[in-house]
C-alpha cells in the first residue's frame, strides 16, 4: 500500500495524476489517497514543487472558516441567548453549515461555557426516560456510567461506529495483552488502532498518547505497536485519525480546533487535518 506521503513525494506520479484531471479530487483518487483536507494541502504543495497547474476545487468544496468569523465572543453570547442552534448561529455569522464548522463552533462555545440549543424543537431527558422505560433507578444508571472503564468503552464504540460508516470492517482483539484496541480493515489494508478519549479546552483537543495500564509501567506508543491513534472528543462528537508516525515521540497529543490568538502557525497541529467524522 502506498502511503499518502510517499504518493506526494513522487514527482512523476504527481505530474501524471494532474494531467487531464477535471478536479483535484480526481487527482487524489489517481494518487490512491483519500480526499482529506490534509491531502488537498499536500497536493497543493506538490503541484507547486513540480510546477503543475491544478484543476479547480469544485462547487462542493467547503473552505475552512476565516479566523475572525467566530472571534466576536459578545455576538456569540447574544446568538446563543436568542435560542439559535448550531446551524442557526453559523448562518448568522455567514459560515457554511458543514460538519467541520459545526464542531469548530461547538468547541468555541465550550470554551466560553456555552451550549447552543439542539436542533430538535422539543426537550427530553434521557435519564428520566430510561428510568421510566426500564425501571432502573437513576442513581444506578449514573453508577454504571461512572465505571472506571466507561470512558474508554464509549470512545471505542464511537470510533468503531465512525470507521464502520466509512466502510471499514472493525475487529476487536481477544484478551488484554495487545497494544491496540481494534483493527480497521479497509478492503484488505489493516490498521492497528489505539483509541483515546480527547478533552476539549481552550480551543484544543488533547489526548494522552502513552499506555495507562496499572499493571505495567506506562510508555508511549510507537510505530511498531500501533498504526494510528484515533481520538474521540465527547464534547464535539468528533473523531480524529492521527498516524503514529505524526506523534514524533510526544506523550500528549494536541489538536488545535480554533486558530491561535497570536496567529502562530509553527508546531501547530490542526484538528481539521486529522478529522474523519462525527458520532
Amino acid at each position: 500500500m502506498i502511503s499518502s506521503m510517499s504518493a506526494f513525494d513522487d514527482d512523476d506520479a504527481v505530474t501524471g495524476a494532474i494531467a487531464g484531471a477535471k478536479s483535484r479530487k480526481q487527482v487524489l483518487e489517481r494518487l490512491g489517497v483519500t480526499a482529506a483536507t490534509s491531502n488537498y494541502q499536500r497536493l497543493t504543495r506538490a503541484a507547486e514543487r513540480v510546477g503543475a497547474t491544478l484543476p479547480p476545487l469544485g462547487r462542493n468544496f467547503a473552505p475552512r472558516p476565516s479566523s475572525g468569523a467566530l472571534a466576536d465572543e459578545v455576538h456569540l453570547r447574544k446568538l446563543v441567548a436568542s435560542g439559535l442552534d448550531l446551524n442557526g448561529i453559523l448562518a448568522a455569522v455567514s459560515l457554511a453549515q458543514t460538519p467541520s464548522n459545526r464542531h469548530r463552533l461547538a468547541g468555541k462555545l465550550a470554551d466560553l461555557g456555552l451550549t447552543a440549543m439542539r436542533a430538535r424543537p422539543w426537550k427530553h431527558n434521557t435519564t428520566d426516560n430510561l428510568t421510566r422505560l426500564t425501571g432502573v433507578p437513576a442513581d444506578r444508571l449514573f453508577k454504571a456510567k461512572k465505571h472506571t472503564n466507561a470512558t474508554g468503552d464509549m470512545a471505542e464504540l464511537a470510533v468503531a461506529a465512525c470507521l464502520r460508516r466509512l466502510g471499514a470492517t472493525v475487529s476487536f482483539p481477544f484478551g488484554y495483552a495487545c497494544r491496540y484496541d481494534l483493527i480497521a480493515d479497509f478492503a484488505g489494508d489493516l490498521f492497528r488502532v489505539q483509541v483515546k478519549s480527547g478533552h476539549l479546552s481552550k480551543g484544543c483537543v488533547s489526548a494522552n498518547t502513552k499506555s495507562s495500564n496499572t499493571n505495567r509501567p506506562s510508555r508511549r506508543y510507537e510505530v511498531c505497536d500501533v498504526d494510528a491513534i484515533v481520538v474521540y472528543c465527547p464534547a464535539l462528537g468528533s473523531i480524529y485519525w492521527v498516524p503514529t508516525a505524526d506523534l514524533n515521540g510526544a506523550t500528549i497529543l494536541y489538536l488545535r480546533v480554533d486558530e491561535p490568538a497570536n496567529g502562530q502557525r509553527a508546531s501547530i497541529r490542526s484538528a481539521f487535518d486529522y478529522y474523519i467524522g462525527q458520532v
